[in-house]
């Protein structure tokens, strides 16, 4: 078992301890890693848990495309939507929606956010001092935990 699949595990069965009920709303937020299998089960396990999920995920996305305080960027590596009540995979759309707009319309308890080399490759950047690109990482990471504050929502 993967490490990343074994700290979704762990999130998933933490939540109910930790005060949600079953019943909670998650927004669960991917990049590429949760395109395929390891975001179909995480999301397939939220649910049969009893959550009420929405899932986003976005390949190749990091939190410049989920906050507002940047530009709005397309996705043209797969883009995949899941509610209760609609799912979509298409391979292409123009803006990924904004973490603060996810927020707003589907009022989760809780917001899983899975970011893997999207962010990392921010701290690789030739562009900034890599003190900058430390400091960058963690602004982007603060940014997108402070909303999820804002809202009410816990993030894991």
């Amino acid at each position: 078992m993967n490490r990343y699949f074994a700290l979704a595990l762990a999130a998933l069965f933490l939540l109910p301890t930790v005060g949600y009920s079953k019943s909670s709303r998650v927004l669960y937020l991917g990049d590429s890693l949760s395109i395929g299998a390891f975001g179909k089960t995480f999301d397939q396990s939220l649910r049969s848990s009893g959550f009420e999920v929405h899932t986003v995920v976005a390949g190749g996305a990091s939190p410049y495309y989920w906050l507002k305080n940047y530009q709005s960027l397309p996705c043209t590596i797969g883009f995949w939507e899941k509610s209760p009540s609609i799912e979509r995979r298409v391979g292409y759309v123009r803006a990924v929606p904004k973490i603060e707009d996810l927020l707003e319309t589907h009022q989760p308890q809780v917001v899983v956010v899975q970011t893997g080399i999207n962010l990392y490759a921010t701290l690789r950047s030739k562009r900034r001092a890599k003190e900058d690109n430390v400091a960058e990482v963690t602004s982007l990471i603060e940014q997108m935990c402070y909303s999820i504050a804002q809202a009410g929502a816990t993030s894991y």
